[in-house]
C-alpha cells in the first residue's frame, strides 16, 4: 500500500462521520499544516509530504473524536493538542499505518 492509500482509509473514516476534507489548501497559512472546522465539518490539510499529510489528517481526526467525546465541555488548548495526538496516534496504529513512534513524536515537536 501506497502513503496514499493510507490517507484514503483516514479520510474515509471521517466521511463516514459526515466530514468533509480538503486536501492541499493553500488558503490556510504557511505555518499551519491542519485545520478543523467543527461547525462546517472541514478538515483542511496544506501539506505537500505524503508522509507527513497522513499524520496530519490523523492528527486532526484525534481533534474531531475528542470533539465528539467532549462537546459540551471547556478543555484547555494543552489538553486538546495532547487528546488529538492520543487519537492519531491510534487511528495510525489501527490502519497499520507505516508510521514509527519517532516520526509521529518528530511531527508534533
Amino acid at each position: 500500500m501506497t502513503t496514499s492509500d493510507y490517507i484514503y482509509k483516514l479520510v474515509r473514516v471521517g466521511e463516514i462521520l459526515g466530514l468533509k476534507f480538503v486536501l492541499h489548501d493553500q488558503s490556510l497559512p504557511k505555518n499551519v499544516a491542519g485545520r478543523i472546522c467543527y461547525r462546517k465539518k472541514t478538515v483542511r490539510i496544506n501539506e505537500p509530504c505524503a508522509e507527513d499529510a497522513l499524520m496530519i489528517v490523523a492528527h486532526e481526526l484525534g481533534h474531531f473524536f475528542h470533539h465528539l467525546r467532549n462537546k459540551d465541555r471547556k478543555i484547555g488548548r494543552d489538553k486538546r493538542e495532547i487528546s488529538a495526538y492520543l487519537y492519531g496516534w491510534g487511528l495510525l496504529k489501527r490502519i497499520k499505518a507505516p508510521i514509527s513512534k519517532e516520526q509521529w513524536i518528530g511531527i508534533h515537536s
